[in-house]
């Protein structure tokens, strides 16, 4: 839906099952028009979609995508962002790591990155942009500090023939789209040093000679314009990041933000018992834990449960898990959410705009404990109802 200054609100699809397009259209065709009822029903609703690989090239295939796209029109439905990190199974089946496959050093991520990119320019709306974020190129375990460099530079390469191809899309096409890469807990890009460090050290020498003979300064610009960040504000929260600095510095170094996603992390405080977080502990997905302890040093783990003794022996530290809670709760139990960053970041969003695109992505319903869950459709019509009434507080519509 579209919210009082024209920026663009709507939730990720990532939380329907369906690796093969005919089973995850059903399961859109059901959901979106009812929630589309709850959440936008006198005005068109934007939608989040997630295809995997297998859906994605199953939609290229004969007349389903311009079938789709006639469909979303009837429903007074858009595309205008598409999740483009998990390239494989994301439902009833152990995620963990597995996630970050395959990684941007292969072609089959580039390959079906640009299959994203070209169902995109089908579906979004003239005179929009459109994005498609993806992963922070890869597992940081599994990469040696040593190799991370050279792995780097093979990243880069396939990133900036993906800046290529979309701008040649748009070139062709008149479409805008960018790829918005998700700094992640435990991503080989974590953090905004992490994130800056690799545009400014790795991406613009490469491009400088990927694009030859463009000057130096608009295949700068070229990169800039066409891969963007995709901020997820439970990642960065987890990190222990200042919203507020990182956004100044994100700004201060030229990059663009693509999209927010919009989350909230699983809390314990200093004086909560922190083993009550191993009870959220799943099979599913990785729920990385960062601690922050009395004298700010950060402590970090790969999982639920590897931080089990450090929550038992560290007093005094604020802990945090990598678990994407429903955003319009501040209290879970005998924890609490990250929901005070969430607030932050819309703050600045109101007052800056660095995105056009604000996506809810609350992928865990189905994991979460049975006192947190409630049905599907009230749950996400709620979270945008939350963040539509935040955003446009003391605004005029």
């Amino acid at each position: 839906m579209q919210l009082c200054d024209g920026t663009h609100l709507t939730y990720c699809t990532n939380i329907h099952a369906g690796e093969d397009w005919p089973d995850l259209s059903a399961g859109l065709k059901a959901f979106l028009p009812k929630l589309k009822a709850q959440a936008s029903p006198r005005n068109p609703m934007g939608v989040g979609l997630r295809l995997g690989a297998r859906a994605a090239g199953q939609l290229l295939e004969g007349n389903r995508l311009r079938a789709f796209a006639q469909w979303l029109d009837r429903e007074g439905l858009y595309v205008f962002t598409l999740n483009g990190f998990p390239y494989g199974d994301f439902h009833d089946t152990s995620v963990k790591a597995q996630v970050h496959q395959p990684d941007w050093s292969q072609t089959n991520r580039l390959e079906y990155t640009l299959q994203l990119a070209r169902i995109l320019a089908e579906l979004l709306p003239a005179g929009m942009e459109g994005g498609i974020s993806t992963s922070p190129l890869s597992y940081r375990h599994w990469h040696a500090p040593a190799d991370r460099p050279g792995f780097m530079q093979a990243a880069a390469r396939n990133l900036l023939q993906a800046a290529a191809f979309l701008r040649e899309l748009e070139s062709r096409t008149g479409c805008y789209i960018h790829l918005d890469i998700e700094p992640e807990p435990d991503g080989l890009l974590e953090t905004t040093r992490d994130v800056l460090g690799f545009f400014q050290d790795i991406l613009v020498p490469e491009a400088a000679t990927h694009f030859h003979p463009l000057p130096p300064d608009q295949a700068r610009s070229l990169i800039f314009r066409y891969l963007c960040l995709c901020y997820d504000v439970c990642h960065m929260a987890v990190e222990f990041e200042s919203q507020t600095a990182s956004l100044e510095e994100i700004r201060r170094a030229g990059l663009r933000i693509g999209k927010f996603q919009l989350s909230a992390a699983l809390e314990a405080g200093p004086k909560q018992d922190a083993t009550a977080l191993l009870a959220w502990d799943e099979p599913t997905y990785l729920h990385q834990v960062v601690g922050r302890d009395a004298d700010g040093v950060l402590h970090r783990f790969r999982d639920l449960p590897e931080a089990d003794s450090a929550f038992r022996q560290k007093k005094e530290t604020t802990w945090r898990s990598h678990f994407h809670v429903p955003i319009f709760r501040e209290e879970l139990g005998d924890l609490r959410a990250t929901q005070a960053d969430l607030r932050e970041v819309l703050a600045a969003q109101r007052e800056h705009r660095f995105s056009k695109q604000l996506e809810v992505e609350t992928y865990t319903w189905d994991v979460l404990p049975k006192a947190f869950k409630t049905d599907l459709l009230t749950s996400v019509s709620r979270e945008l109802e939350w963040v539509k009434q935040l955003y446009e507080k003391d605004r005029s519509t």
